[in-house]
């Protein structure tokens, strides 16, 4: 059972797909979306017809991150941490969208999980173009857009942001 991404490349993705096949080992991705009950309704709707032929998934996630070194964000993670230990960034996760070695930021982060999900409720995906940008220099992207054509024609597409005081999409 391995964690998105595989990989930082496609080449990677290749030889452990290669590696385990001649292993005899299953290699499973641990996107666990597919377990939610709601995304499982959606699945069998879809698989059954009820939701008509689907031309177009879309999904726009956003993921808000405070400027946690400002009041009163700042004051209620030092509390928290005062009283338990617990560093709210890190507890969250926040590294993930500035650390080189976490593999990316937002999109690769949420992406991942949302075209399975595309995959999952719609059948396979035969092209995808996506692109990122980071808006701070030397960090990991904090905004993604890709577009999807599934093998039956329809197509897909995923926003990732990350939103903070200081970014507006308009």
């Amino acid at each position: 059972l391995c964690e998105k991404p595989m990989s930082p490349t496609a080449a990677g993705c290749r030889r452990m797909i290669s590696e385990c096949g001649k292993a005899g080992v299953t290699l499973q991705v641990g996107f666990m979306r597919r377990f939610i009950p709601g995304f499982q309704t959606i699945r069998k709707l879809a698989r059954a017809g009820e939701l008509g032929r689907i031309l177009d998934i879309e999904v726009d996630w956003p993921y808000y991150v405070p400027d946690i070194s400002q009041t009163p964000y700042k004051e209620i993670a030092d509390g928290v941490e005062a009283a338990t230990g617990i560093n709210l960034p890190q507890a969250f996760g926040a590294w993930r969208l500035k650390d080189k070695r976490s593999g990316g930021g937002i999109f690769l982060d949420h992406a991942p999980h949302i075209l399975d999900l595309f995959r999952f409720w719609n059948g396979e995906i035969d092209r995808i173009l996506a692109v990122t940008h980071s808006s701070i220099a030397d960090e990991n992207d904090d905004f993604g857009k890709a577009v999807v054509h599934f093998e039956n024609g329809a197509l897909g597409t995923v926003t990732t942001a990350l939103r903070d005081y200081k970014s507006t999409l308009l």
